[in-house]
């Protein structure tokens, strides 16, 4: 007699769990200085989630530096974001290109859902977001390197002669006025 198998199929689609590029919505559930929590779900009703919640590093929020949370959404803004990595400890999304960002935001006042350029039809007041589906607005400043005038300190890109540090007296010179001589050229020690 011949062996015979039996196997049952099931019907319909099945289910998988997220991995890297799916898309997902979510809610800012809360922001801490590095990290902000989401509470998401898969954009697709086949992909299935073991957990409710993931994460945002703050650098997965833009292409250029990211100082603040703040200024990409707020807590309960709703929000498209893609599957940056899942690993053991938590699964983390990334809102870094132009169609993803947030696609619902509240005033931080009165709650009242805000227009698409930030605005707030009942108080008029203005907020910064990160939308969906618009290129990220890039902050113009100084730049360069320091040949072409960037990297200023927190005395204006003076120097140390031009007085921008604490400790020095009127005259230039140390705290107790005397000066230590001129400068050497290069690495800012005086001159032996």
């Amino acid at each position: 007699a011949a062996k015979r198998s039996v196997s049952v199929a099931k019907k319909g689609r099945s289910v998988r769990g997220i991995k890297t590029g799916d898309p997902v919505y979510g809610i800012i559930a809360d922001i801490y200085e590095q990290i902000a929590l989401v509470r998401f779900q898969p954009a697709d009703a086949s992909h299935a989630a073991n957990r409710t919640f993931c994460y945002i590093r703050i650098s997965e929020v833009s292409h250029n530096y990211a100082r603040e949370f703040r200024d990409y959404f707020k807590i309960g803004d709703f929000i498209k974001a893609r599957v940056k990595e899942v690993k053991e400890l938590g699964t983390y999304l990334t809102i870094v290109d132009d169609d993803l960002g947030v696609i619902r935001a509240f005033c931080s006042r009165d709650r009242t859902e805000l227009s698409q350029e930030g605005v707030c039809p009942k108080c008029k007041g203005r907020e910064r977001r990160k939308w969906a589906g618009r290129p990220e607005q890039r902050e113009e400043r100084g730049g360069g390197g320091r040949r072409e005038g960037g990297f200023r300190g927190r005395d204006g890109g003076r120097g140390r002669e031009g007085g921008g540090f604490r400790g020095r007296s009127e005259r230039g010179g140390g705290s107790n006025g005397f000066s230590r001589g001129p400068r050497r050229e290069g690495r800012g020690g005086f001159r032996r």
